[in-house]
């Protein structure tokens, strides 16, 4: 899925730039006019902030409480056994 985002992020003439660590924000009457990454200043009319799990903490860097909340997810994938017909896949979870 995130490639499938990148890739028409790019068609519409953005510009993604994987692997670039934002250290802070450059801010000019109370808007972010740009971000301080490690491989320098990016100078931005608008930002968008995708950082999943740590989007709270990086919001906060400009007095932002963004409402993210995290919690544990759990998933079970399973295999069905050699020679179950696709009819016959029905799995019951019971305590």
């Amino acid at each position: 899925m995130t490639r499938t985002l990148v890739k028409e992020a790019q068609a519409l003439g953005l510009r993604v730039m994987e692997g670039t660590k934002v250290t802070g924000f450059e801010r000019s009457g109370g808007r972010i006019v740009g971000l301080q990454t490690w491989r320098g200043s990016i100078a931005c009319g608008e930002v968008i902030l995708a950082a999943g799990c740590v989007s709270k903490a990086m919001a906060a860097h400009v007095g932002v409480d963004l409402p993210v909340h995290n919690f544990l997810a759990r998933a079970t994938v399973l295999t069905a056994p050699e020679g179950l017909t696709k009819e016959r896949r029905n799995v019951i979870f019971s305590p």
